[in-house]
């Protein structure tokens, strides 16, 4: 009654590794009834790349008396009736009578285990990501305030300049565009600063061919010599 009403499966085979005695639990599990799993070899019941395996160290067990596996909770595969397999968790115990060597296997299915320690796997290596890119948004945060910075003294230093020049000056189109510069490098600093989640994101109408334009020159250095960029802009494209 012990044995029927246990919730793992528990399979009593004997020194010819066959099936002896095969409680409910067991039938739930692998899906053979208790007679159609006794008299069975154990064989029937794991997968047929691990039957050989299975044999060898049986044989091992009778001739030398030595296991790796009795005494202690092993994980290992099993095949049920419809041949899906699983994996279950099994302690295996041996004893002898005078009738023979008998071995007795308490296994547990851990199909819902295994799925749930595999979900959690993903969720860690998801938080992993997460926290990666909140190392990096910070990192762009600390990048963005010293380049605003440095942005500062540059545009500051080319206004004091523009004062001591006259407007004829050949050098105020230099400075003109130094300016130009800072502004798009002050518009990068805002995104890395969006980016890192320290500056609210505000929605702005955007010219795709500005930004196209803009970009190509970063992007022509980023893809190397053997490649050329070509890019082709609508004439009349809509802003976003």
């Amino acid at each position: 009654s012990v044995v029927q009403s246990a919730p793992d499966a528990i399979i009593l085979i004997d020194s010819r590794g066959s099936v002896v005695s095969w409680n409910k639990a067991a039938q739930a599990v692998f899906g053979y009834t208790e007679q159609e799993a006794v008299g069975e070899p154990l064989t029937l019941f794991i997968p047929e790349r691990y039957r050989e395996a299975h044999l060898r160290g049986m044989q091992r067990l009778l001739s030398t008396g030595e296991s790796y596996l009795i005494g202690h909770t092993i994980e290992f595969e099993g095949r049920r009736k419809d041949g899906a397999e699983f994996p279950f968790e099994l302690s295996l115990s041996s004893w002898t009578t005078d009738s023979g060597t008998y071995f007795s296997g308490i296994l547990r299915d851990i199909s819902e285990r295994k799925r749930v320690d595999e979900w959690i796997v993903r969720k860690e290596e998801q938080l992993h990501q997460v926290q990666k890119m909140e190392a990096i948004g910070r990192l762009a945060s600390e990048v963005a305030h010293d380049v605003n910075h440095l942005l500062f003294i540059i545009l500051g230093s080319s206004e004091l300049l523009r004062r001591r020049l006259a407007p004829e000056d050949p050098s105020v189109k230099k400075l003109d565009e130094i300016g130009k510069a800072v502004e798009r490098g002050r518009a990068l600093t805002q995104r890395l600063l969006s980016f890192g989640r320290e500056k609210p994101q505000q929605p702005t109408p955007l010219s795709l061919n500005t930004i196209i334009t803009d970009l190509a020159p970063m992007l022509e250095r980023l893809v190397g010599k053997g490649i050329t960029l070509v890019t082709r802009l609508a004439a009349s494209l809509n802003l976003v």
